[in-house]
């Protein structure tokens, strides 16, 4: 059976060929704090979800994932932008407790299989946020989160959640995996 051949999940959606850009605004005034650099020794917020998007690019073939030039930052589903942000609510709806990142989507009204916008959401409500690698500490780690959303941006979901037990980034659960693996990889290769 497909389920045998196959254990990542999509979304069943992709993006037409070509640059996938995101509006990344995660340093500003709203964004957490950083003393002087995050464990892995970054210094600010974009450069870590800049490395995340660096993992996928290799694997997604006829797509890349870019960051847009600057323009003013004003977030909105709908407004054609894939905007990356913080936030304590996903324009104006709660957030879940213990959700760390929330990505929405948008689909082409022409072709539903076509993504045509995904916002991607991190969470204000959860403290203590930080970018490091190996095994999962006590403390949120920006860079898996952002990896995890950013699958679910080019068209992933969860496998552990379509009755799938594999080693995965997209596992609805953060866990000790840090690095896209095998059936990450394997998912993207096939949308894309």
């Amino acid at each position: 059976t497909i389920s045998t051949l196959r254990a990542f999940d999509t979304v069943g959606s992709t993006w037409p060929t070509g640059e996938v850009a995101y509006h990344i605004n995660l340093d500003g005034p709203d964004s957490p704090l950083i003393a002087t650099q995050l464990f892995d020794r970054s210094t600010n917020w974009k450069t870590v979800f800049l490395d995340a998007m660096a993992q996928w690019n290799p694997h997604l073939g006829r797509i890349k994932l870019v960051e847009a030039p600057p323009v003013p930052f004003n977030p909105s589903l709908g407004n054609g932008r894939n905007d990356v942000f913080w936030a304590k609510d996903l324009y104006g709806e709660e957030l879940g407790t213990g959700t760390l990142g929330v990505t929405l989507y948008v689909f082409d009204e022409q072709n539903i299989l076509a993504l045509a916008e995904t916002d991607i959401i991190f969470s204000l409500n959860v403290s203590n946020w930080n970018s490091y690698r190996r095994d999962l500490q006590s403390t949120p780690e920006f860079r898996r989160v952002a990896i995890h959303e950013l699958g679910h941006s080019v068209g992933l979901d969860h496998p552990d959640e379509a009755g799938q037990d594999v080693v995965a980034v997209m596992n609805s659960f953060v866990s000790d995996t840090d690095n896209l693996a095998n059936d990450d990889r394997l998912g993207v290769t096939l949308l894309y």
